[in-house]
């Protein structure tokens, strides 16, 4: 197991990392001056306008947080840790509790304690990805992360379709190369009413195969240094 260190600056990024924690319902600790520590789910993400929804409690006899206010925001999940530094939009009085809209934090300090880095993917410059399954044919869906171990795929399909059993993925790698593998699908999650999330093992990839892997991934973790140096 070992341990990888990163700051993620690009925004379409930090909104799919509070999107994939929102989706795992996952608590984020908040912290806030003179306010006690909580574990709080995010109740909402907004994409548009650049912020997110917390709640926090507030005991007797504190004041209420307010707008310009400083917030701390962590995350553990998955063998992953997120952690940032932002700032109170607004707040409102909801009986004892407050409810908060949070500026999108403009970088997160991200950990991954995993067998294999993983890499998460820009939707700007989408990777397209097919699943070959025996019941269903071939599905198209892009790439959302990748390491050497595994992959997660999202398709624009129904939710409520029959079970995938995926055998085999073709990532269309940029300049025309296509890299490919085995995989044994370990988690399927529903987004939304039209999205399926796909998290797969890869499976007897052979070494050719997984060079070319890691080259591409070399890529996109140069692409993706550049962008935060810019």
């Amino acid at each position: 197991m070992s341990l990888h260190n990163s700051t993620i600056t690009g925004r379409t990024q930090i909104m799919r990392l509070f999107n994939h924690l929102q989706d795992l319902q996952c608590p984020v600790t908040v912290e806030i001056k003179d306010l006690p520590h909580q574990q709080r789910p995010i109740l909402a993400v907004n994409p548009d306008a650049d912020y997110l929804v917390l709640d926090v409690s507030v005991p007797k006899g504190r004041s209420f947080p307010g707008s310009g206010q400083a917030v701390k925001i962590k995350a553990a999940f998955h063998g992953e840790e997120a952690a940032c530094a932002t700032h109170i939009l607004e707040s409102a009085d909801m009986a004892g509790k407050a409810l908060l809209r949070v500026h999108l934090p403009g970088a997160v300090e991200y950990r991954q304690r995993r067998v294999y880095f993983r890499i998460l993917l820009d939707t700007l410059t989408p990777i397209p990805v097919t699943l070959v399954d025996e019941e269903n044919g071939s599905l198209s869906g892009t790439l959302e992360d990748i390491s050497l171990g595994g992959l997660a795929v999202r398709l624009a399909c129904d939710p409520n379709q029959p079970q995938i059993h995926a055998e085999l993925c073709l990532i269309h790698l940029p300049g025309g190369e296509v890299f490919h593998s085995e995989i044994e699908p370990t988690n399927t999650r529903a987004i939304g009413s039209d999205t399926l999330r796909i998290g797969s093992r890869l499976c007897r990839t052979n070494d050719a195969q997984l060079r070319k892997l890691e080259r591409f991934m070399r890529q996109i973790e140069r692409e993706q240094l550049k962008k935060r140096t810019d």
